[in-house]
Parts: structure tokens; C-alpha cells; sequence
């Protein structure tokens, strides 16, 4: 025993020694963009009482916590980006640390090295180097299924009941959301009920740890739900397929925010990959893989059905949300599947036994995980009326399936396990390049503006950013003397984003005037127009101060070009000038 945990040891440590570089050094590069600046301004307020005012007015839909642990990160180690996405850098190492213990107590190290690489080449792995919540959720969700499997096991009963009761408070305490971590623990516990015959009381009475923010912050949520009517992303059923495109499509966000909401068509083909790896998965961790062993035929039908039901699945999507599936996506996705499919067919048909997988009730839970963007796309339709595939980002946990049932199958022969963990190693490599050349560039895109602004907006007069996520980044980096001239017009009856706006305005040293106000406190001004994926992102639910501009009959002369932006100068005379 003494030898595997060494082992054990060892890999933890490398993987954390390269991660820490990898991922702090996109933390320390990459710049803060718009959701991230919300957590930035929120933690800087002068004291507890003031974050829990400005959570109120609802303008950052969040509980406290990672506002709170923000704080502590700058008031330690001062203000950067890094300081300021530390605990979710953090919290992305605990989150694969405990994938590693959970799978390693029913394999070996091997696999745990596997669970704990798994997520780091998904989307999931972008949120380690984000200053919001969604790491801290998936820490102390994966924390929380931690201490289930031990407290299911009888160890340390008096540490791990308790813990698994904290995990879920501080889960559901960093976003509302995490609530839906208690589904997949609810439901494993559930079989576990029915397998003894017994309730194990204090574990029911720690899931309760999940549910009493939701209390605690009744006042909060009551504010957030008051956004949901205009906020951004709404829920569709064809999200519920369309997250694992997400999850699997790391290119598809530009500083932070997904774009699509079921994914681009090119991606499709790795959904219909990650339906077939999930459920031929689940189909080898349940007892119906000892019962198709000795059957041929059931064996034939079930296993053409994992290979169909991918496809399947997919095109009702396709069906439902309008969005092409390529044919080239179609044919490697029915190809993977039926690898997949005939793989199983002859490694169930074979005369090698099956390893023992782990409990009945642990694999109920770690399969139940892989349906929270259902419940997450349920809950929207029902309850909140927001959605966006981050908040079910905890379904990354039910990938623990892939290298439990691996082991169950291959478990024997290490150089199948060691051939997966190294080809998981160069993915994870590969990705953190990737990211650190995205984060440069990004970087390297905001500083030419900064320039360009510095270079032809004169002195004096206020610049009008015409995006509210540009006004905000650019206003975080540029220069002092030149970010206060900076300004941004909110129409709150728009959308969530613009009535946050006012209230970061109030907290922070922005200058955000109210559509209705802007008129007299903005008689001549510059407009710089910029859409770029720096800093901007272009859609049509922000008005467009151009178009604003030109209704109202004001001089609107362009100063200056810069790339596909410009600067315009602005005044109330409608005498001479042209925006051309």
C-alpha cells in the first residue's frame, strides 16, 4: 500500500507543479474581462456591509463568497490578476485533486491520475484562471462527493459527515446553482437507502448543507431572481445536449462568454463522441455488464443502440434548436460509436473476467452528475429563468465515469491505463500553450487600443466606449488620466448588463450615466466605436450610441481609424460634420 500512495503522491504533485505555472501564468496575462470586474469592483467595497448592499441592488447575481475570498486574495497579495483569480486557482487544483482520491480509492493512482487530467482538457479547465465562481463550485461539489464516499465507508465518520455538510454550504454560498449538486448525492444516496434497507440519517441530515444558503440568502435571491427577466441567457432544451459541446469545444468563448448557446455545428461530432465514451461507461460500471458477458445477442442490441443513440440524440437537437449537424461531424461521431460499441461487443464477449467496479450506489451518483444540465435547464424553465452552460459546469464531475469503468475493463494491463494518462498529459500541454498564446494576444490586442485612445483622443473631453464590457475592461487598464475620461450611457431597459452598470458606476470609479441623464451631462464628447474580440463583444441586445447618435440628429465627425473601430467626435450642433 505504501508504494502505490507514494506513487499517488508524486503524480499529484507534478501535475500540481505544472498546472501552477500553466494556469498562473494565463492568470497573470490574460486581461480581466467584464463578468470578472463585476467580482473585482463587488470585493473591493469598503467593508462586508457595503458588499451586501451592492448585492443587493442585484447587479452581479451571486451569493458572497467568492466575492469574500476575492477580498482576502487582494488584501494578502495586493492587486493584479493574478491576486485576483487566485482562490479560483485554488480551488481548480483541490477540484482535480479530489477526482484523483475518489477514483484512485476504486482503481489505482493510474486512474486517478486520469480522473484528475480529464477535466483539465475540457472547458472546465478555462474557469481555473477565472475570478468568478465556477471553480470554487467545482471544488467543493467534488469535495462534497469526497466525503460522501468516505462517509458511506464508515471512515472518520465525525470529520467527513460534517465536512460533507460544509462542502455543499460553501458550494451553494459561491453560486446559487451549485444547489444542483445535491441531485446527483440525493440520488446515489437514494440507491444506497434502498441496498441496505436503512437510511443513514446524518448523511440525508448533511445534504441539507445545500440548501440553507438559499435561505440564509433569501434577500440576495430575491434581487438576482429580479434580473432574470431580461437577463441574457435563456434557457432552451437543446442546451441540455449542447453543454457537452461546450464541454468539449475549448475554443468556444472569447473572454469568458460562450458563443452559442448549443455550440457551433464543427463541434457536434465531439458531442456525439462524448454520448457514446458516457454511456458505454455507465453501461460497464452497472451489473448489466456482467449479465451481457454470457449473451450474444442482447449484447448485439444494446451495444447497436450506444452506437446509434448518439446520433440520434443529436439530430433531435439539430431538429429542435436549427442547427445544421455536418456531415463530416455526423460520419466521425457514428464511426466513434461504433468503435466504441464493437469494442464493447468483444471485450464483454471475451473470457477475461470484469474488475470490480465500485458500489452500485456510487456509480448511481457519479452517472446522476451527468444530468445537471437537464436539471439545470428545468430549473431555469421553472424557477429562475437563466440559463448558460456554466452553471451545470458541476456535470464535469460525472466524467469520473470514463476512467472508472477504463479500469474495469482494462485494469490488468497497465500500458493501456499508462497510454491514457500520457495522451492526456500532451492534451493538457497542448491546451495550456494554446491558452497562454490566447492570453498574449488578448493582452497585447487591449494595450494597441489603449494607444490608439492615447494617441488621438486629445485632452480633455469624455470618450463614450460604445459596449459595456469594453468601457469596463478598458477602463480597469488604461491609465488613470485617461480612464477617467472614459464614460458609458445604460439604457436599464434593455438587459441585465445594462442595469448593472449604474450600480458598479456607484461602487467603483466609473462614470456610467443613465440613458435619460446623458443628454445634459454629455453635450460633446468623443465616441470610440470598437469591435474587436478584445474587449468587445459585439450584440445586438446593447444599443449602439451610433445608431443613437444618428437619430438624434447630432454632428457625428470621424476623427480617427483603428482597425474595425474608429473614433468620432460628437457634439449637440447639427451643423456641418459627417460620420463618414
Amino acid at each position: 500500500m505504501g508504494r502505490p500512495a507514494s506513487r499517488g503522491a508524486i503524480a499529484v504533485v507534478a501535475f500540481g507543479a505544472i498546472y501552477a505555472v500553466a494556469a498562473g501564468v494565463v492568470a497573470a496575462r490574460r486581461p480581466l474581462w467584464n463578468d470578472e470586474l463585476y467580482t473585482y469592483h463587488f470585493a473591493r467595497v469598503p467593508d462586508v456591509a457595503d458588499l451586501w448592499r451592492a448585492l443587493q441592488t442585484g447587479a452581479d447575481q451571486a451569493p458572497p463568497l467568492a466575492y469574500l475570498l476575492t477580498r482576502a486574495s487582494l488584501g494578502l497579495f495586493g492587486t493584479s490578476p493574478l491576486s485576483i483569480r487566485l482562490p479560483e486557482l485554488v480551488a481548480f487544483f483541490v477540484f482535480s485533486v479530489c477526482m484523483y482520491a475518489f477514483v484512485a480509492r476504486r482503481t489505482n493512482e493510474l486512474y486517478g491520475l486520469i480522473a484528475m487530467l480529464l477535466p483539465s482538457v475540457t472547458a472546465a479547465y478555462y474557469y481555473a484562471s477565472e475570478a468568478r465562481a465556477y471553480a470554487l463550485v467545482l471544488a467543493f461539489g467534488a469535495l462534497a462527493l469526497v466525503f460522501w464516499q468516505l462517509a458511506t465507508e464508515g471512515v472518520r465518520r465525525r470529520v467527513t459527515v460534517p465536512g460533507l455538510f460544509v462542502a455543499l454550504f460553501l458550494a451553494t454560498s459561491s453560486h446559487y446553482y451549485a444547489v444542483l449538486i445535491l441531485i446527483p448525492l440525493l440520488l446515489g444516496e437514494l440507491a444506497r437507502t434502498a441496498l441496505l434497507r436503512k437510511a443513514d440519517w446524518r448523511v440525508w441530515l448533511a445534504f441539507s448543507g445545500s440548501l440553507l444558503p438559499l435561505v440564509a440568502f433569501i434577500q440576495l435571491v430575491r434581487a438576482s431572481h429580479g434580473y432574470a427577466a431580461d437577463f441574457w441567457g435563456t434557457p432552451r432544451w437543446p442546451d441540455v445536449l449542447g453543454f457537452f459541446s461546450f464541454l468539449l469545444d475549448t475554443r468556444s468563448r472569447v473572454g469568458g462568454v460562450e458563443l452559442g448557446q448549443v455550440g457551433r455545428p464543427n463541434a457536434w461530432s465531439l458531442v456525439l463522441l462524448a454520448l457514446a465514451v458516457l454511456v458505454a461507461a455507465v453501461v460497464v460500471l452497472s451489473p448489466l455488464a456482467e449479465w451481457l458477458r454470457g449473451r450474444r445477442r442482447a449484447r448485439s442490441v444494446l451495444l447497436a443502440a450506444i452506437a446509434a443513440c448518439s446520433l440520434l440524440g443529436v439530430a433531435a437537437v439539430e431538429a429542435a434548436s436549427n442547427v445544421p449537424l455536418s456531415r463530416a461531424g455526423a460520419v466521425v461521431g457514428a464511426a466513434a460509436g461504433i468503435a466504441i460499441a464493437g469494442y464493447l461487443f468483444v471485450r464483454l464477449g471475451a473470457g477475461e473476467p470484469l474488475l470490480e467496479g465500485p458500489p452500485a450506489y456510487e456509480t448511481v451518483a457519479v452517472a446522476a452528475f451527468l444530468l445537471i444540465p437537464l436539471a439545470g435547464v428545468v430549473l431555469a424553465h421553472a424557477v429562475t429563468h437563466a440559463y448558460t452552460h456554466r452553471y451545470a459546469l458541476p456535470a464535469v464531475i460525472g466524467l469520473a465515469v470514463v476512467p472508472l469503468a477504463l479500469y474495469r475493463l482494462e485494469g490488468r494491463r497497465t500500458a493501456v491505463g499508462a497510454a491514457a494518462a500520457a495522451t492526456l498529459v500532451v492534451a493538457f500541454l497542448v491546451v495550456s500553450v494554446s491558452r497562454e498564446q490566447n492570453a498574449s494576444r488578448l493582452a497585447t490586442d487591449q494595450r494597441r487600443t489603449v494607444r490608439f485612445l492615447q494617441e488621438h483622443a486629445g485632452i480633455g473631453a469624455p470618450i463614450l466606449i460604445d459596449n459595456p464590457h469594453t468601457f469596463l475592461e478598458l477602463s480597469h487598464v488604461a491609465p488613470p488620466r485617461l480612464a477617467r475620461r472614459f464614460v458609458y450611457i445604460a439604457d436599464p431597459n434593455w438587459e441585465s448588463t445594462q442595469r448593472g452598470l449604474p450600480a458598479v458606476g456607484r461602487i467603483a470609479s466609473v462614470r456610467v450615466y443613465e440613458r435619460k441623464d446623458a443628454a445634459a451631462a454629455l453635450p460633446a464628447f468623443l465616441l470610440a466605436y470598437y469591435a474587436s474580440n478584445v474587449a468587445f463583444w459585439s450584440d445586438t441586445r446593447y444599443w449602439s450610441g451610433l445608431r443613437l447618435l444618428r437619430s438624434e440628429g447630432r454632428t457625428v465627425t470621424r476623427r480617427a481609424v483603428f482597425d474595425d473601430g474608429a473614433l468620432y467626435a460628437v457634439s449637440t450642433s447639427r451643423a456641418g460634420g459627417s460620420d463618414r
